[in-house]
């Protein structure tokens, strides 16, 4: 069975928070601020190295992956050594749901 899965733009997830919060919600404008300084925040503390957690929806966490020598290794068909080259250290970004949001979809 093929599962399908819905997109929900920006727009509609700022009406959505606009709507949730009902009577006296902030507006369009002042919900996509807050959006846009959240996205900024969580880059800029990120690149910093810290383990950032929008609550109730997810954890954004640097891994760093050490650099690799450049060296010979087998070819297990041909057996001949072939030369790999060098790969340079780099961060990944990696994103985690909260428990909250696990139990919540499940």
């Amino acid at each position: 069975m093929k599962q399908t899965t819905k997109k929900l733009t920006k727009v509609q997830l700022i009406k959505a928070v606009q709507d949730t919060m009902g009577e006296g919600a902030p507006t369009q404008a002042l919900i996509e601020a807050v959006f846009t300084a959240l996205g900024l925040t969580v880059q800029a503390k990120v690149k910093e190295g810290f383990i950032v957690e929008v609550p109730g929806v997810t954890r954004v966490k640097p891994v760093h992956k050490d650099a690799q020598p450049a060296h010979e290794k087998m070819n297990y068909i041909t057996k001949q050594l072939i030369h790999v080259p060098a790969k340079p250290a780099f961060t990944k970004v990696k994103t985690l749901p909260v428990k909250a949001l696990r139990d919540a979809v499940t």
